[in-house]
């Protein structure tokens, strides 16, 4: 685990290959003590059960999203605008990954997330 405040790694532990990445995260938040995080993760980390898990653990999260997923839109394709149809884009490998932001909202105490 990183802080970002400090700028260096803040927490580190070692998994036997045996235990699933969800398992190994869930200990080690609770072993860490872990109030106020933003888990950022792979497309294998993106799924409902997961985001259910961390609204739960009452942790932010960003997750890039699988292409069958139903969080994604392909309508914002079809006007070839992209400039107005996503949020932005960054390069990867010399190609663009154009973005949007979706928020998944829960609400808690009368808050949105």
């Amino acid at each position: 685990m990183f802080a970002t405040e400090q700028q260096m790694p803040a927490y580190y532990r070692i998994f036997p290959g045996n235990i699933s990445g969800m398992k190994a995260l869930k200990l080690t938040i609770k072993e860490a003590g872990i109030k106020d995080a933003c888990m950022v993760g792979d497309k294998g980390f993106s799924s409902d059960d997961n985001m259910n898990m961390f609204d739960e653990e009452d942790l932010q999260f960003i997750l890039p999203l699988k292409r069958n997923s139903r969080f994604v839109t392909y309508k914002r394709l079809a006007t070839r605008e992209y400039d107005k149809a996503f949020d932005g884009h960054f390069m990867y490998h010399n190609r663009p990954i154009f973005y949007y932001k979706y928020l998944h909202k829960e609400e808690k105490n009368g808050e949105t997330k």
